[in-house]
């Protein structure tokens, strides 16, 4: 079996991954685009609202489709 390209997505928290990497002792690393490869805020504009997880999944995988279909 021939394995295709490898996709990880990760989401980050209320406060975001950078508070997530902060809080983890194991990582010595608390900004995000050092440790992932391709590091992007799917709604940089948002303001002040806070997206729920729930919220940013569809919206950002809808985004990327296109991108992820062409691997």
């Amino acid at each position: 079996m021939t394995l295709g390209p490898r996709v990880v997505i990760v989401f980050g928290g209320l406060q975001g991954l950078e508070s997530a990497l902060d809080a983890d002792e194991e990582i010595n690393e608390t900004d995000p685009a050092k440790i992932f490869p391709i590091y992007v805020n799917s709604l940089p504009g948002q303001g002040s609202r806070i997206i729920r997880t729930e919220e940013a999944i569809p919206i950002t995988l809808s985004l990327i489709k296109d991108k992820l279909e062409n691997l």
